[in-house]
């Protein structure tokens, strides 16, 4: 499901997240989908024994925060960009790439606890 959703608004609504890169949307949407299913109750209809609902609902649910984080992209008009612009972009390149690797990092130790854990009744 998250490579169908992710598919879908990277050629069909031509956003990818505010990193610009197809893979850490998909990362993103995958992990999603990890966590979907490890921490969520099983709710909606079921193919094949797997109720599917909720995941698509939170997997969708991240590819439209990422959609609406997605900046515009910056025109230069055909002139080269100041060293003022180039800096202000690499500020905030690093700033997203710090976010970037916390997110996929949260994600990946919330998935894997909900792989793991075991609640004790």
């Amino acid at each position: 499901m998250a490579v169908g959703v992710g598919l879908l608004f990277y050629y069909g609504f031509k956003v990818s997240g505010p990193w610009r890169s197809f893979w850490a949307f998909m990362s993103i949407l995958v992990l999603a989908g990890i966590i979907a299913v490890a921490w969520l109750a099983p709710f909606g209809p079921q193919i094949y024994g797997v109720s599917w609902l909720g995941v698509l609902f939170f997997i969708l649910f991240f590819a439209l925060i990422l959609a609406a984080v997605t900046p515009p992209r910056k025109e230069f008009e055909g002139r080269e960009p100041t060293r003022e612009e180039l800096r202000s972009e690499r500020v905030g390149l690093i700033a997203l790439g710090t976010f970037f690797w916390i997110l996929i990092i949260a994600m990946a130790v919330a998935a894997i606890v909900g792989i793991f854990y075991t609640p004790v009744v």
